[in-house]
């Protein structure tokens, strides 16, 4: 059933990434697309290139804002409210490094290289 829940998730970002708008307006659609992937007996499936970059763009952000935090505690006074909001901001960012490495073994060297080397030149 998680399985059912997280394709349907990876199939709805794939779809505001190419199409724009939001995900909720994609995820009922999406979860049918799951559900028939799972009565046909797909294969796991590899993620969109789309969802694999939207997935790397979340990443930066979450390490880029943890990496802003961590320098302004450097700079200004850090109340305990900014050091909660540091933390969370950590955990995040290794929640999300975490995932996209998960996401990017079901790749091959080759495919990974060549999704790099696309994403690198927008």
């Amino acid at each position: 059933m998680k399985e059912v829940m997280v394709r349907a998730w990876e199939i709805a970002r794939g779809a505001v990434v190419r199409f724009g708008g939001k995900v909720k307006e994609y995820f009922a659609q999406a979860l049918a697309m799951a559900w028939k992937e799972v009565k046909e007996g797909v294969a796991v499936l590899k993620p969109s290139k789309f969802v694999v970059f939207d997935f790397v763009k979340r990443t930066k952000e979450a390490a880029t804002a943890y990496h802003e935090l961590n320098n302004a505690r450097k700079t200004t006074q850090f109340g305990p409210a900014m050091q909660i909001k540091l933390e969370k901001a950590a955990v995040l960012a290794s929640d999300l490094n975490k995932e996209l490495k998960t996401m990017l073994a079901l790749f091959t060297e080759e495919e990974r290289n060549a999704m790099r080397a696309e994403f690198n030149s927008k």
